[in-house]
């Protein structure tokens, strides 16, 4: 009865631990599954719902690997065996998968039944899909915010570089706002760059076809994505100065958004030597066709003058014609000598000249430039004085305003040069003198009189004009410490003013021409002319002798050159210097080496002042000139000959 009465005790014992364990098992938010030999026998409702069953029913029979991911079975297996063996393994994560086929991230617990002969597992699952999200989550969370702390990073040492540039950078996004721009280019639109990024052109004040003409650049390249270089592109700065750039652009994000990234050089003071450089060029060319013009006209004029003047001395009474003659020869040399100081390009010789001289030479060359359709008038105020600057700079200056007002003068019209004697316009005790020219054309507007003076900033159509006409102008009579000011009303006409402080030296009176004293008799000295002109070798003879001189004529360096070598007696080498073959200084130098020392004379129809020639020996006069100028200059080089040897 004892035995019976344990027994029965430790039946119920057993029951009521079975009950406990299956109400444990059935209640655990965790999958429980029990496996006898790899067999799934038991699976809680945890378990069901885990694994997409209906009921355990549908799960109880199934080979464990049939439960698990492929790549989780050799995992798992090694598990097995360690548990078999008494080990304790360690709970890890897997890949079970559902009866629809789909994955579940767990983490699988495992343990042995402790049971004789038995082959039995208990594994707990734990579903962790909710806890990988949130790891996933957290990650690109980590991800992003690293991303961003780059983004950031790598933005702030772009601007610190950028900002190092001299070249102005920036970016406009699609809609043409600006993202980012330098210190370099904020400064030139006289912002800081805080108060850039946001704006547009026209925010910053761009006119309208100028940022038309920019943002179909900056499409081309948002829409290509391709880079391209934009030469002389047009922006115009923080004061409403027009430069030129030559602007980089390329597509790039900021911030995931789609910009263009520019950068751009100013070019405006290298197109503007450019473009000067051209003009230089093109005078120089014009100089060597005047020249070579002059030069050709020059002996014309020579043998003009020694013509005429042979033949009033032949005269007993005054020959009206004959007077008229050689005053348009010398009228003929006066325009022949402006015309090459006009065109030659030299360096700046500032001298006081009279602004009405400056006014009378212009005009005698402005004929032919405007035609005939502009009537040129001056009103010169006798008591405008003189002022220190460079002829050939002022010749420009006025040409620049009269060509100019001939093309504001299409149906043509009057072109106005007037002086006058002024206050200082700085309220100073000194004086100023104004000139001032003024047309009858159509006018200017205020926007084009506000940029007139800009360079590159031009109305004329494109190959008519470099728009550095009146920019040149501009900075011409600034060099010489004056200003220049501009007066025009459409429809109206245009009124340049150009205002010059004066030297308060005389210069009112008008030119007084003296005649040098006349050359003393020569007393038979003999000179060796050479000219391959006829015309001018026989005149230039004539006038010698009737000087009173020795003239042995050559016709080419070869025979001046040989009658060197074999006169008895010479005085002077009077030699033109361009000729066929060897020049005049190349025969002076040949025949140097036959007489040492010999002096020589140059005539040439070039500018004189042009011909590096003069020194002790070496003399220049230039044609057309008369008996007495050759007489004088023969008699001074002479003279200084001797006075040398005797010293």
């Amino acid at each position: 009865m004892k035995r019976t009465a344990e027994e029965a005790d430790l039946a119920a014992a057993l029951r009521e631990s079975e009950e406990r364990f299956r109400t444990l098992f059935d209640v655990s938010p965790d999958a429980v599954l029990v496996f006898e030999a790899g067999i799934l026998e038991h699976a809680n409702a945890a378990a069901v719902r885990l694994l997409g069953a209906e009921d355990a029913s549908q799960l109880v029979g199934r080979r464990s690997v049939e439960l698990m991911h492929p790549s989780n079975v050799p995992v798992v297996e090694r598990r097995a065996a360690q548990l078999m063996a008494g080990e304790v393994v360690p709970a890890i994560e897997e890949k079970y998968l559902r009866l629809d086929g789909t994955i579940v991230d767990v983490e699988v617990s495992a343990a042995r039944v402790p049971l004789p002969h038995s082959k039995a597992f208990v594994v707990v699952v734990r579903d962790i899909r909710e806890r990988k999200e949130n790891e996933e989550r957290a990650r690109k969370e980590r991800e992003a915010q690293a991303a961003s702390t780059e983004a950031r990073e790598r933005e702030l040492r772009l601007r610190e570089i950028i900002d190092l540039l001299p070249s102005y950078v920036y970016a406009r996004d699609e809609a043409g706002v600006f993202v980012l721009t330098n210190l370099t280019f904020a400064a030139l639109i006289g912002l800081t760059p805080r108060e850039v990024v946001g704006r547009t052109l026209a925010d910053l004040g761009v006119p309208v076809e100028v940022a038309t003409a920019i943002l179909a650049e900056d499409r081309t390249v948002l829409e290509t994505k391709r880079s391209t270089i934009v030469h002389d592109e047009i922006f115009v700065d923080g004061s409403g100065r027009r430069r030129l750039f030559e602007s980089s652009r390329l597509h790039y994000s900021i911030r995931g958004k789609a910009t263009v990234l520019c950068a751009s050089t100013d070019v405006t003071d290298r197109k503007r030597l450019e473009a000067e450089l051209m003009e230089a060029q093109k005078l120089e060319a014009i100089g060597r066709l005047a020249g070579g013009i002059a030069h050709d006209f020059n002996n014309l004029l020579t043998v003009l003058v020694a013509s005429a003047e042979e033949l009033i001395a032949q005269r007993t009474a005054p020959d009206a014609d004959l007077t008229r003659i050689l005053d348009v020869a010398h009228r003929a040399t006066a325009l022949t000598q402006q015309l090459l100081d006009f065109a030659r390009r030299s360096p700046v010789d500032v001298r006081e000249l009279r602004v009405n001289d400056l006014v009378v030479d212009i005009v005698s060359l402005l004929a032919r430039v405007l035609g005939e359709g502009v009537r040129t008038e001056t009103v010169l105020d006798p008591a405008a004085g003189s002022v220190r600057v460079d002829r050939r700079s002022m010749d420009r200056v006025l040409m620049n305003l009269a060509v100019n007002a001939r093309d504001a003068m299409p149906g043509g019209g009057t072109l106005t040069f007037s002086t006058s004697d002024i206050p200082s316009p700085d309220g100073g005790p000194e004086r100023w003198a104004a000139l001032t020219v003024a047309d009858t054309g159509v006018g200017m507007s205020d926007l084009t009189r506000a940029h007139v003076f800009e360079p590159f900033y031009t109305t004329k159509a494109t190959g008519e004009g470099t728009g550095l006409g009146l920019a040149t102008s501009f900075g011409i009579v600034q060099q010489a410490g004056g200003r220049i000011e501009v007066m025009s009303v459409l429809g109206r006409g245009t009124t340049f003013r150009i205002l010059l402080p004066t030297t308060g030296g005389p210069g009112c009176a008008p030119r007084v021409t003296t005649n040098p004293p006349v050359a003393p008799p020569a007393g038979g000295d003999t000179i060796l002319l050479l000219d391959d002109d006829p015309f001018v070798r026989s005149a230039t003879a004539r006038l010698l002798k009737r000087l009173g001189y020795v003239v042995v004529s050559a016709a080419t360096p070869e025979e001046a050159i040989t009658i060197a070598g074999t006169h008895p007696h010479l005085d002077l080498f009077l030699t033109d210097v361009v000729m066929p073959g060897m020049s005049g200084p190349q025969t002076a130098s040949a025949i140097h080496e036959l007489r040492p020392g010999l002096p020589v004379l140059y005539v040439t129809g070039y500018n004189s002042g042009s011909l590096a020639l003069a020194n002790e020996t070496v003399h220049v006069l230039a044609k057309p000139f008369s008996r007495q100028d050759l007489g004088t200059k023969i008699h001074d080089v002479l003279a200084k000959t001797r006075a040398l040897g005797s010293g």
